[in-house]
């Protein structure tokens, strides 16, 4: 779970227990479990990736997979151009200097 074992969640609920009182002990537990589950579903969220979400947007698979191969190979083009103009940049220093 989080690593909490029995004896220490006894521990806690003791502690609550005597903070919180008996009667808002549910209460504060419902509270927390509802946080726990939204950070456990915006992890969730935050952890899926771009082709999974546009799939379930209802995108063709394969639109989807084409699309992102393009937007790669596009990347990578950008950034062998960039290379290419650094590399001649300093081609062009060391024919200087």
């Amino acid at each position: 779970m989080l690593g909490i074992g029995f004896s220490e969640l006894l521990l806690t609920l003791a502690i609550a227990l005597v903070f919180v009182g008996p009667d808002k002990l549910p209460e504060v537990g419902r509270f927390i479990g509802k946080i726990i589950g939204k950070i456990n579903r915006t992890t969730h969220i935050l952890m899926e990736d771009d082709v999974t979400i546009l799939l379930k947007q209802g995108h063709k698979p394969e639109n989807v997979i084409l699309a992102k191969a393009f937007e790669k190979l596009e990347l990578t083009d950008e950034a062998i151009t960039h290379n290419n103009n650094d590399i001649k940049e300093a081609e062009n220093q060391v024919n200087i200097g």
